[in-house]
């Protein structure tokens, strides 16, 4: 009996720590589709990638996704959220890109309010937040080559 106290507890601890994960995961999607669907004219169910560009966190991942972001400007289905002023993040690109209406500024600061205030590569289809990678020391290399992968499949 007391094992299957144990086991209960036990059972327990992880449903709750892992169903916190999983509604963080949930709200985080919530609060990028609301954005995406009130600032651009986007075909949810093809693959598109967006790209959120924040001044906040680690700056040197940042300032790694910003440059690396930049090289796809104009692209079709490539979008941009600047939750940036440019003061540490150069966001210049974005101004001198054709495609403005692929380009948003987060001047409410609604991502800092919904607590993404990070720099991300976010992949949407189907309707749905398919893939959300946040820009981290740790994974940046990984985290190109796998939008390099997922853009140049969609072209």
């Amino acid at each position: 009996m007391k094992q299957i106290c144990i086991i209960g507890f036990i059972l327990l601890v992880f449903s709750m720590i892992f169903g916190g994960c999983a509604s963080q995961k949930e709200k985080q999607e919530r609060v990028i589709l609301k954005y995406v669907q009130q600032n651009f004219d986007m075909d949810m169910q093809k693959d598109n990638c967006v790209f959120i560009i924040a001044e906040k966190g680690c700056i040197g991942c940042n300032k790694e996704l910003s440059k690396f972001a930049s090289q796809f400007v104009d692209m079709q289905r490539v979008y941009y959220i600047l939750n940036a002023k440019g003061t540490i993040v150069d966001i210049s690109p974005y101004w001198e890109a054709k495609k403005q209406e692929q380009i948003s500024t987060d001047s409410l600061k609604y991502f800092d309010k919904n607590e993404l205030p990070d720099s991300y590569a976010i992949f949407i289809k189907n309707g749905k937040v398919d893939t959300i990678l946040l820009s981290s020391a740790d994974k940046v290399f990984d985290t190109e080559q796998y939008v390099i992968k997922r853009i140049e499949d969609n072209r």
